[in-house]
């Protein structure tokens, strides 16, 4: 791994989030996988949230998809460089950013959101927190069917 594609982990302390394994969690973590600019990072609740950027040479790139084959969560996110939301690299090249969080709470994906620790108790047996290493695999799955789908 060359120092331009070395992993770059951000830690930072969210008050308003309560006790749990997110605690002892990044905030933020930037890596390549497949080839691709990755970004993890918590959402307003305290979720993860995973982003995969992807060339101006990919098929998908400026493209808003409903999903991609293989990979089972909704794609929520499809924009260029977003330094506001914290979606963004330091690299010049221009990049397109697909991405979903861990934010659901329907009956498919069902998602502990930190933060909403009311809903929490009432349906802690019903929610699952994603936590940094399940996150990160579902971020590098991502990556992986978008190189299969620029081949």
């Amino acid at each position: 791994m060359t120092e331009d594609d070395a992993e770059r982990v951000e830690y930072w302390h969210n008050p308003l989030l309560p006790d749990g394994p997110w605690r002892r969690e990044p905030h933020r973590i930037e890596f390549q996988h497949a080839g691709r600019p990755c970004i993890m990072r918590r959402g307003f609740g305290g979720n993860w949230c995973g982003y995969v950027a992807l060339a101006p040479d990919h098929p998908l790139y400026g493209q808003r998809p409903d999903g991609v084959r293989g990979f089972d969560r909704p794609l929520d996110y499809h924009r260029a460089c977003d330094l506001a939301g914290g979606i963004c690299h330091d690299k010049p090249e221009p990049v397109w950013w697909l991405g979903f969080h861990c934010a659901y709470a329907d009956p498919s994906h069902c998602d502990l959101i930190p933060r909403d620790t009311e809903l929490a108790e009432i349906l802690r047996a019903h929610l699952v927190y994603r936590d940094v290493a399940e996150v990160r695999g579902m971020v590098e799955q991502l990556a992986e069917r978008l190189a299969e789908i620029a081949q």
